[in-house]
Order: C-alpha cells, then structure tokens, then sequence
C-alpha cells in the first residue's frame, strides 16, 4: 500500500493554474521557442558510444539549445563517461544493477549546479540534480527503471524519496520507468496517483515507444513537471527521431509566454579583456625604481603587484560579443548538408507512418537511413582528418584534436567538484555551501595537528635517530639570474586562468622579458634575508574525492594551487637545496622519488632484485609495505628544522625554509563557494607546492639510515620493509623486533603508521617452500608486557598478511611470477579497443604510432623492468592482446603478422620494451657492475662485458639486475664507453631492435 494519504488509486486531479500542452511532433519548427524559455531533452539512448554522433547531429537541427539533455541506458562503464558536448557540464551515474543501464545529464554551462546526488531511489539508477536558472532554483530528477525490477518496491522507494522533496521547489521528475501510463493497471495508476498527490502532472501522455517486434506501442518516457506556482506554461513535445525504438521527449516552459517572433533575438554581452601590445609597451616604459629601492621583500613584492595591476587594468577593454544560442554548433563537424538530411530522413519516416504497408517507401527509407548513419561516421572522420593534417607540425593541438574527437572533455580537469553535504567534526549532516567549504578547511588546517597531538612524543626524541648524522658543510644560496627565472617562466604551462587581478600564465609569458628585473630583485631579496614572500603563502585548496564515504572530509585529497611566481621562486630554491643534498651525500640510496633518476621504474626494480636476490640465497622472504596516516600533513615543523640543521641548510637558507612553512594561510574552494581564510600551524608540507616533496624526503631520509635487520625502501611516504631468514620463527621474531623499531621512529616523528593498511605479504619460490605468518606478527605498544615473544598471547595489534599487494601501481604476488599484474594489464589493453577503432578511421600512421605510445605502449611498459621477466606463458597472452591492439589501430586483419606492423611503424616489441628499460637502468646502477678482470680467453668472457650473478635456482636467474646484465653481454654493450646518458639512450634505442 502507498504511504500517501489517498487509498485509491483513481487518477487525482490536482487543481492549478498551470497551462500544460502535450503535442506529437513531426517536425521541430512547430515548436514555440523564445529565449525566456527554459528546454529539456529527454531520451533513452541505448549505447550512448554507438548513437552518441548521430545524437548529437540531431540536436544541432533543432531550432532551439537545450538547457538540460537527459540519457538513459547509456550502457557505460565508470572509464568510460568521456562523451562531452560543447558548452554543457556532463554528470553520469552508472548501475551495476543491470548492464543495460546508466545515466548521462548534460547541462548548460551557464546554469549553476547546486548539489548532485545518486542512487537516492531504490530498485533503479537516479540521479538528482539541484540546479538554480535566472535566480529561480529548481531540482531535477533523472530515472531509469529496468523492467526487471520490482514496480512495487520502486514505486515505494519513490514515495519515500518525494516525501523529503521541498514542495515549494518546481521539480522535473522524467526517465525511462518503463511503467506504461496508457495502461490501467495497478502499478500504472498507483505510480500515478503518488506523483499526482506530490503535486506532479504529467507532460507526456502520447506514445513513446512503439515496438515492432509485438505490434504495441507504449507511453513509457515520463517526463512529469510540478511547478509550485512559478511557472505559467509547460509545452511536453513527443518527437521520433529514428535513432532508438524509444522516441525523444521534451518539455519547454516559461514564466511569461510571449511570441515566438521574440525567437530572433540575438544576445550580446560584453567581454573585457587585455590588449597585449598595449600592455608590452607600457611594461617595457616602466622602471621599475620603487621595486628595487625596497629592501623589505613583502613591501617590494607588494609594490610590484600594485604596479602589474595598474598597467594590467589600463590595458583592458570592453569588446561586444553578439551571439545566438540556437545557433551555436554542437560540434564543428556538423554541416548544413547534415541537418538537411536528417529532416529529410525524418520526412520519409512519417510518409512511411501513414502508409505502412507501401513497401517501395519502405525500401527507400532504409536505404536513406543507412547511407545518411554512414555519411554521419565519414563526416566526422575527414574533418578530423583535416584538422589534424593541419596541425601535423603542432603535437600539441594534434593532441587536442584527437581528444576531441574521442569527445574527451577538455575542461574535464577543472570541472567543480560537487559536494551536495558533508558531516563535520561532531558527525551532524551540513548542507550549506559555505559551511562545507569552512568544515573542509578547517579539517585541511588542523589534519596534521590532531594527529600528531594523539601521538605520544617527546620532541628531542627523534635527535637518537641523527647522532651520526652531522654534515660539516653548510648550503650557501647561490643569487638567482635573470635566465634562471626567465627559463621557468616560459616552462610553465600557457593556462588563461587568472592567478591574481589578470596575471596570467599566458600575460607572464608575454610581458617576461619587462618584468626579470624586479623579479630578480625580489628574489634574491627572498635569498639574501631569508623571508618567504607572505602574498606566496596564500593557497587555494580544491578537494579531490579519494574513495569511501563522500560524506567525509578524511576521503578526500587536498589539492594546493599556489601562485605561479611562488612556483617559480620555490624551483630555484629547489634546485640549489637538491644539489647540495646529493652533493653531499644526505639521501639514502634506497630513497626514491623526487630525485633525479630515482622514479618509479627504479624503486620496483630495485626492491624485486632485493626479494629475488634474498629468495635466491635460500631464505625465506617477508615484505611489509607500511601505509603512513596522512603523512604529509603530519610533519613536524620544529622536527624538520632541527634535521636541516644536521643536514647543512643552517643560518640564512634555513630561516627561509622555515619562512616558506609559517604563517602561512589557505582557503578552499567547493561547489563554487569560497571558505573563510584559515591559517596552518606547525604541522605539514603544503602539498601542491615544489618545495613540499623535497621537505618530505629529508623529513623521512633518516628512516632509512636505521640499523635494523630489514632493507628498508622509501618512495615519498610508500614505506617497504623487506625481512629475510632461513628459519620461519627467526623470521617472524625478527620482524616482530623490526616493527617495535619502525614504530618507534615514526612515535619520534611525530608520524602514525595505520595498521588497519599496512599489510605483510611472504614470498616465496614455490609452492613447496610457502609459509604462513597469520596474525603471527605483532606491534607490540609501550605497555605491553609480552617482551617480543613469539609464543605470548596479548591483544596488541596484528599484521594482515595477503597473498598479493599493489604497490607503486604493480601487482606483487607472493610467487612474483606477475601473472597478476600481467592480468591487470590485459584488461586494460581490451579496453582500449574501441578507442583506437575509432581513432583508426581517421588518423594517418605516423600520428597513430605517436597516439599508440602515449596511450597505450605507456600502460603496459609500465614498470616493466620489474616484471619483463616473468615467465614466457604468462607474457604470450598479454602480447597477443597488445597484437590485437595493433591490428585494430592500423585496420589489419587478425591474420595480418604483426612482425611486420611493429617493424613498418617503427614500434617496439614488449620484449624489446622491457630490454630497454633495463638496460637503461643499468646506466645509472653501473657502479655495481662488476667487470671481467683477466684478459686470458675463456668460455664465460667470450663476447662478455660483465660478470653475471652467481644464481642457485633457476629464479634466481629473473632478477631484474641480472637479467640487464645478461641482456648488455647479449649485445655487447659496454657502458663505460658513455659519459653521456644521451648518448647512450640513443644507442640502447637502436640496439634493442636487433632482439625479437
């Protein structure tokens, strides 16, 4: 039974003033259309990748632009919600209920979205959407209902849904419910009186479908409209557009109807923008005097922003732009021709509707149907064609085209982040938009602090950790040059967006050459008195959803966006802090990422030599890949200061590091709302900045300068400790011992290790030599009273123990013989199929070898210097996936020998790939290399450079080093012939081609 008041399920007749038209179009200049009109699309797509173009030449022959587009059964994954339309703000939600489902909802960008919500009914996809057009706000909502899910449970799932509606706000409720309201059934008319009852009437009462197959036709396309006496007109248009057995509907309505003459009005608005030559002369006659005679860094920097905004603001004009809406193209491969031909294809169906039986029509109109869905695909594809032709000497925009032709969003990365509630710190649901962007600055602000406040330390008991640690030499900051600040200036990307009053990255790039002096000046004023510019320590933070609950501030990562010239004063102090660190020796050779030559390719390769070269030896092997509680917030100011000192950055270059972390002060940016500012006390690294990472690797470097049993690797905050022993209780002591160790030093730091993450995993060779350490291992705390044994029983907290672990994105399995990581990959190569079908249409060779290499050669080389050496039966699947790949891309047939494709478009094999990778590592590890000595002739130095590792077992012998050496003997590679890693690139680039 409904929960609404009324028992029966007679239609209701709600009494209002509101004007309601239903009309079955056959062509759209029947609708009345005026630019006070507000327009909504509605269509069961059915695959929204195979109709999407046809959609969208469709739409461009109407005589209006839609403000809002809903799709149903889109039938898209979560990877693949790429389609975009131009001058529209896309929202998807995707069901696992049933494959043939999804929702896509375009809306004008113009319109402020206020909150989306998913999944708000049951047994169906919703998505709802907050929305405000021209100061009126409005809520909308988007189902579809498969028709094998229960009518009852849905329609009571409604009810509950629309009991928490506000009844004052004007509602669209419209999707595919495939409910027929030309039925009288029970479900039909109880669904009915429950929308009837909440105020709701119905703008679509004519067929929507008609199905050919079982001779009926159906009016299961809702769209139904409450206006809570705001709006006076509602016009509901049912229009068969051929491109899926369910016909479009449509609604338009308006606050005051007026004439559709009023439909020729062309809007203007007024565009201010900055005359760049203008502004370069008044730049280049500027002198710059008040600037450089201040030797206060914060008033220096102060007057040269006054300055740059004058000459800005005395360069900008007003420029009127007409323009028409209804005349804006959807996308630029459209041609009058186009639209021509689908009204005629439009006409020949409702000829063909009146005389069903005319089989000569019948003929005609297939035939014009099917050549008319293929000029469609070959429009598209020459147009891009062209386009790229045009821009074949610019890789840039070559890669712009081809994103839009994939109807990739280009402005997907700066879209706003909605975030319709949020619970704050005493777990109360708030709504407000400024309240969400205060809560979640507050939580950014204090994150690092109440961590470290719940960690138990004394501040001075990190020092026992740096007692051998004291660097004699001390960082002098060399002066900052004109070039230096010139070079990061023109490196930086040309993004329009304004980063204060005007300045821009683009105006930055323009006006360079006029502006190097003061900034020299204020630079090296920064160096001279060790004081960070306060206007640099403004950030703005955008939240960016991790995983978990949206509800909560912890699930989401806090992306810092920092003034340009701050971005750049911190890389030239970056550079001279990062050479004196590696000059001197501070960074541990097992601590990667953010240094030269220590990335991620690296850091796998060297912890898998690590564990196969342990296994190899005949030990049992345990890794602990350790997560860090929101590591980069929690670092200790005064801690990391005092490990500067110990390091050599001392007197000035020390106080600027520690002028660059206080007072410094953020605010955030959500569902278009502005929080408060907030200062940041003593805890953290601002993340987004380029000074950030750096102070983080030195904070933890000392990690891994422990004496303890365990080799200890280090990428940014992803912490592996990787234990070895013959005997599986020494092991597991050991580790026990080893993790009071590292607990410890995290408890000194001032950092939480979150054992509810961290994870253990035993590797081993073989099945035969498998061990088990389940809950075996334990991080005893301070007041237990176990002493570290093994066979004590006590409550502290244990080790999860898994049998495989993502780490820096590759899949380690406890028989690291990556048939998972491998998996992993094949499914990510499949799903590139399609995208490269339909780049293959249009794209010349050269430019989809380059599209190749970027996509998809740099997926599945990934890391591939860890795991190419995997066994030959696991390799052969993914290979024959990626030959698939290459076929598709170049139009072959599956028969086609791709020996011949890898080698006329100049493409390396996965053999070839993974020989690369290493041998370049070799490179940079040739100091380890140990060459053959004597120069008597014998069978192992014959056409060898270096000496192979002895190897026990045969697993032994995949070892990524060994392998590289293998490899460079094979080749007869000698890298002490190479002082330069250029040159010797070149030469591995062309070596590996000889390897099949």
């Amino acid at each position: 039974m409904s929960k609404s008041q009324n028992s029966t399920f007679d239609f209701l007749d709600v009494d209002n003033e509101l004007k309601y038209y239903t009309k079955n179009i056959y062509n759209f200049n029947e609708i009345v259309y005026t630019n006070n009109n507000f327009s909504v699309f509605s269509m069961n797509i059915r695959s929204l990748s195979k109709h999407f173009d046809e959609l969208i030449v469709f739409l461009d022959s109407c005589n209006t632009k839609f403000d809002i587009i809903c799709l149903y059964e889109t039938w898209l994954a979560d990877n693949k919600l790429d389609y975009y339309i131009d001058g529209y703000d896309n929202y998807n939600y995707y069901s696992k209920l049933n494959k043939s489902d999804g929702i896509s909802v375009y809306i004008n960008s113009s319109i402020q979205v206020n909150s989306v919500i998913l999944g708000k009914i049951d047994f169906c996809s919703s998505l709802s959407i907050n929305f405000s057009n021209n100061n009126d706000n409005l809520n909308l909502t988007c189902v579809y209902r498969s028709p094998s899910l229960d009518q009852n449970f849905f329609i009571e799932s409604l009810e509950d849904y629309l009991i928490v509606l506000n009844n004052k706000i004007p509602h669209i409720f419209c999707g595919d419910i495939n409910i027929n309201l030309h039925d009288m059934n029970f479900y039909s008319i109880k669904y009915q009186n429950i929308l009837s009852s909440y105020g709701f009437k119905s703008c679509i009462n004519e067929i929507t479908r008609n199905n050919i197959i079982y001779n009926s036709t159906s009016c299961i396309d809702h769209i139904f409209f409450k206006s809570a006496n705001v709006y006076d007109v509602v016009n509901g248009y049912v229009y068969n557009n051929n491109i899926t057995d369910h016909y479009s509907t449509m609604i338009i309505f308006n606050k005051t109807y007026t004439n559709a003459d009023n439909d020729k009005k062309v809007n203007t608005k007024n565009i201010e923008y900055v005359q760049l030559k203008s502004l370069k002369n008044k730049c280049k006659l500027e002198k710059w005097t008040d600037v450089l005679n201040i030797r206060d860094v914060n008033l220096s920097v102060s007057t040269f922003f006054d300055i740059i905004d004058n000459l800005i603001n005395s360069s900008k004009s007003d420029k009127i732009v007409h323009y028409n809406n209804k005349k804006v193209k959807l996308k630029n491969w459209i041609t009058s021709g186009l639209v021509t031909s689908i009204h005629h294809r439009d006409k020949l169906f409702n000829k063909l509707k009146k005389q069903p039986f005319n089989i000569n029509l019948k003929l005609e109109y297939k035939k014009y149907r099917n050549i008319l869905t293929n000029v469609i695909k070959l429009a598209k594809n020459l147009y891009y064609l062209n386009k790229i032709n045009e821009n074949k000497g610019n890789t840039r925009l070559v890669w712009e085209v081809i994103n839009e032709s994939l109807d990739k969003n280009k402005n997907k990365n700066n879209k706003q982040i909605n975030i319709p509630t949020l619970l704050n710190k005493y777990n109360s649901v708030i709504i407000n938009n400024q309240d969400i962007a205060n809560e979640f600055n507050t939580f950014f602000a204090t994150v690092g602090e109440n961590i470290a406040n719940s960690i138990k330390t004394n501040k001075t008991d990190h020092l026992k950790y740096l007692s051998t640690v004291n660097n004699p030499n001390s960082l002098f900051l060399e002066p900052i040059t004109k070039g230096e600040i010139k070079n990061y200036i023109l490196k930086s990307k040309d993004k329009t967006s304004f980063n204060r009053n005007g300045l821009s990255n683009f105006i930055l790039k323009q006006i360079s050459d006029y502006i190097l002096i003061p900034l020299e000046h204020i630079f090296n004023l920064a160096l001279v008195t060790g004081s960070f510019p306060n206007i640099f320590k403004q950030t703005l933070i955008v939240p960016i959803f991790k995983n978990g609950d949206k509800n909560v501030c912890s699930n989401y990562r806090p992306i810092s966006l920092t003034f340009t010239l701050s971005k750049i004063l911190e890389k030239c102090i970056k550079t001279r802090l990062n050479n004196f660190l590696e000059k001197s020796f501070i960074f541990s050779d097992n601590q990667f990422g953010f240094r030269n030559n220590k990335g991620t390719s690296k850091a796998v390769q060297t912890l898998v030599t690590c564990i196969n070269n342990k296994l190899d030896d005949g030990n049992k092997v345990l890794g602990i890949f350790l997560d860090v509680k929101k590591a980069f917030d929690c670092v200790d100011h005064e801690i990391l200061l005092s490990k500067l000192n110990k390091y050599g950055i001392r007197g000035v270059a020390k106080n600027l590091i520690e002028s660059f972390l206080t007072n410094r002060h953020q605010q955030v940016r959500v569902n278009n709302v502005f929080s408060n500012y907030k200062s940041v006390k003593t805890y953290g690294v601002p993340q987004g900045t380029v000074l950030g990472p750096l102070l983080f690797i030195i904070y933890i470097n000392d990690l891994l300068l422990l004496n303890c049993e365990a080799q200890i690797f280090c990428f940014a905050d992803d912490t592996t400790l990787i234990v070895s022993d013959r005997d599986k209780s020494n092991l597991i002591s050991k580790s026990t011992k080893i993790m009071s160790v590292i607990n410890k030093w995290f408890v000194a730091n001032s950092l939480e290790i979150n054992f509810n993450k961290t994870t253990c995993i035993p590797f081993s060779i073989s099945k035969a030599n498998m061990f088990n350490v389940y809950e075996c291992i334990k991080i005893h705390d301070s007041n237990c009273i176990c002493n570290l044994s093994i066979n004590t029983i006590c409550n502290c907290t244990s080790l999860k123990s898994t049998d495989s672990v993502k780490y820096l994105g590759i899949v380690f399995d406890k028989f690291l013989k990556w048939n998972l990581h491998i998996n992993e990959l094949i499914k990510k190569v499949r799903c590139m199929y399609s995208t490269f079908k339909a780049l293959s249409r249009f794209l010349l060779p050269n430019t989809m070898r380059m599209v190749l290499c970027a996509l998809a050669q740099s997926v599945y080389s990934y890391g591939i210097s860890a795991w190419g050496g995997a066994y030959e039966i696991h390799l052969k699947s993914l290979e024959t996936t990626i030959n698939s790949l290459i076929r598709i891309s170049f139009n072959k047939s599956h028969r086609t020998s791709t020996d011949i494709l890898f080698k006329n478009y100049n493409l390396k094999t996965l053999k070839q790939l993974h020989a690369k990778e290493i041998l370049l590592n070799l490179y940079h590890l040739r100091r380890n290399v140990v060459s053959f000595t004597h120069n008597y002739h014998t069978r192992q130095v014959e056409n060898s450079v270096f000496r192979l590792r002895k190897c026990n077992t045969e697993f032994g012998k995949r070892d990524p080093f060994n392998i590289s050496i293998d490899f460079s003997n094979r080749l007869g590679i000698n890298i002490s012939n190479y002082n330069s890693f250029n040159s010797y690139k070149k030469y591995i680039n062309a070596k590996v081609k000889s390897l099949l």
